[in-house]
């Protein structure tokens, strides 16, 4: 049986179809248009003040092969992923994994290092999806030690993802690793700073001996 014209519907449901018809090709209209005037870039960032100085806080973070050990790129997380290093750690190490799971293919590369900041080139590919995107590291001393700035900058042509910026998603998605990195990075340091403390009062001699 063919599908019923319109002109045999009756009058309601012939206004309600043509209301619906409207309203997805205003939808349509306002997706390609307005998207050509939303922000192409987007910014995710993440701040937490690491009780270790900025020299620490530099070689481990230029040292890519310490990365899976406490960010939210893991072991833990993905159990399946092949990790690959190359070079030393500093300027042009890299860090490369390919898993069948959650993390999927992708690579960090050290682009530049300092005690004020570390810049990373970051790739993520699922499938024929590729993302590239900078990834920067601020460090600023503080009195209770350092704070640690982690932004990621990312860019878009396509219309989708400008979108996704207008309404927060990237954040969403992906602040949530680097507040776990943040908080696995303080970890790491300030235990190893708490144990090398103890270790340090036990040498001491005693007073007197």
């Amino acid at each position: 049986m063919g599908g019923v014209p319109m002109r045999y519907l009756p009058g309601t449901m012939k206004k309600v179809l043509t209301f619906f018809i409207a309203f997805i090709l205003i939808l349509v209209v306002v997706f390609f248009s307005g998207g050509l005037f939303l922000s192409k870039t987007a910014r995710v960032e993440r701040s937490r003040t690491i009780a270790a100085p900025p020299f620490i806080l530099q070689a481990t973070l230029e040292d890519l092969s310490t990365w899976p050990e406490w960010s939210a790129w893991s072991n833990e997380r993905d159990p399946e992923a092949e990790w690959t290093f190359e070079g030393d750690p500093g300027l042009g190490m890299k860090w490369s994994w390919d898993s069948e799971g959650p993390l999927k293919q992708g690579s960090l590369t050290v682009l530049a290092s300092s005690e004020d900041e570390l810049r990373f080139q970051l790739v993520f590919i699922d499938g024929e999806q590729r993302m590239e995107a900078k990834d920067s590291i601020r460090l600023v001393p503080t009195p209770e030690g350092t704070k640690v700035t982690w932004s990621l900058d990312l860019e878009f042509d396509e219309l989708m993802p400008r979108w996704m910026v207008a309404v927060g998603a990237f954040d969403a998605m992906l602040g949530g690793d680097y507040e776990t990195g943040l908080e696995g990075l303080a970890k790491r340091l300030e235990s190893s700073a708490e144990s090398s403390s103890g270790t340090d009062q036990e040498q001491e001699p005693a007073a007197g001996g």
